[in-house]
């Protein structure tokens, strides 16, 4: 996250540090490496785009509400959309749903002029509003349907739909010129993929669609494993490279995440069993976070009786020192909760029609904050180890490389997860550019 700090005359928060430290850290950090879309971005003031009081937030790595439900998007969106798009200055650009403008503010300094279509009444006056007195005479805002576009002065070289559909409205594709670009999310709430879509001929050609991600369910035979006990970084955990080399996967042995997601994989068809028809995710994190408790618990109780018989360099009792019996109880206190957190997380109804959002994000929360109370748990107990627990062959170290290279994946991420229980709370609805995976 980005946080805004003081110019070094006190006087006014320091956004042009902030806006530069945005650029370099969210955007080019992620693969983005147009030299004009690095400036655009490091041009445009979004602080002005954003209410007052959201203003110390402005070029943090996240979406900000900006009233009537509404949000400006994470500053690393705006600039893929922008580098989807490919603009070379002298393109006239259709951007659909303008919000407070700060795409718009973005394309005006990527192409010779861009043309909003905003919904919202208000919105689009505020929006026009704002453009006009920071100079970006080159936008025009118009109040419509957006999924009409703007024919008047169609057609264009290149349209943004801001807003996900679940199909390319026709108008847009009649508006775009041969050869234009025209990039958008297409899906449902719960399931979008960017597309970037080519005019050739009349007709459309996918180009530069983001990735599907699939599961490869790769045969005994069709692996080797490799040991890595030694390997560097791995030392005392007992992991392991799985190595395939030139398989062959037929389709009949491939899982579209998409349809784990949803819970409609082909295993659904065959068999009645709930977890063939429980979304993914209310059970991808049990992977990761109930191991992670396992280890936690086993490592506290070899320390309890490890601890037991150990003697300080004075030979009194390690047992008998107050501030090692208080971090245990922390730890054991920690355990207890990661337990009752994940016993609730896992005890989801039998019933798929009961599941919901709101129990979705719950439940991702909980995984997540099991992931955190073990890492703290199995640090506290390596910590009180002395030398000892840097030993490879010492069961503390082991669990607690396990614990951490688990709580790495991004099933357990805490941000992501603990963010979409937030935006429930706050009645803000679900982020379509953060999916739970």
């Amino acid at each position: 996250m980005t946080s805004v700090g003081i110019s070094s005359s006190g006087a006014r928060p320091d956004f042009a540090a902030a806006r530069n430290d945005m650029v370099a850290r969210q955007i080019r950090s992620r693969g983005i490496i147009s030299a004009r879309v690095l400036d655009a971005m490091a041009a445009v003031p979004r602080h002005e785009f954003v209410p007052l009081a959201a203003q110390s937030s402005a070029y943090a790595d996240e979406a900000l509400p900006i009233g009537g439900g509404q949000t400006i998007s994470q500053p690393f969106i705006v600039a893929a959309a922008a580098n989807a798009l490919q603009l070379s200055g002298g393109e006239r650009v259709l951007e659909i749903g303008g919000g407070c403008g700060y795409q718009a503010a973005v394309l005006s300094l990527l192409a010779r002029g861009v043309v909003v279509v905003e919904l919202r009444p208000s919105l689009a006056g505020a929006s026009r509003e704002r453009l006009a007195r920071l100079g970006y005479a080159n936008v025009r805002i118009e109040e419509g349907d957006g999924s009409l576009g703007w024919p008047a002065v169609a057609p264009y070289d290149a349209i943004l739909v801001s807003a996900a559909a679940p199909a390319i409205p026709p108008p847009l594709v009649e508006q775009l010129a041969e050869g234009g670009r025209l990039v958008i999310p297409v899906g449902d709430s719960e399931r979008q993929s960017m597309l970037r879509i080519v005019k050739r001929a009349g007709g459309l050609a996918q180009d530069g669609a983001t990735p599907e991600w699939k599961f490869f369910l790769v045969a005994p035979d069709d692996y080797t494993i490799r040991d890595t006990w030694f390997t560097a970084g791995m030392r005392g955990t007992g992991s392991k490279t799985i190595v395939t080399d030139n398989a062959f996967v037929p389709s009949g042995r491939v899982l579209r995440l998409a349809e784990l997601r949803d819970a409609k994989t082909p295993g659904g068809a065959m068999h009645k069993d709930t977890i063939f028809h429980t979304p993914f995710f209310y059970y991808a994190p049990i992977s990761f976070a109930t191991p992670m408790l396992g280890a936690a618990q086993g490592a506290y109780e070899h320390f309890r009786d490890w601890t037991k018989t150990r003697q300080a360099q004075d030979g009194s009792s390690v047992a008998e020192k107050i501030s090692v019996q208080v971090r245990m109880a922390r730890a054991a206190a920690d355990l207890d909760a990661a337990d009752l957190l994940l016993r609730r997380a896992v005890n989801v109804t039998d019933a798929p029609q009961d599941y919901s959002p709101n129990q979705l994000a719950r439940s991702v929360r909980d995984f997540a904050r099991v992931s955190e109370l073990t890492v703290s748990v199995i640090d506290t107990l390596v910590a009180l180890s002395g030398t000892a627990g840097f030993n490879t062959s010492h069961p503390l170290q082991r669990a607690w490389r396990d614990i951490h290279f688990m709580s790495m994946h991004i099933a357990v991420n805490t941000e992501m997860n603990f963010s979409h229980y937030g935006r429930m709370e706050l009645g803000l609805g679900r982020d379509a550019s953060r999916p739970y995976f």
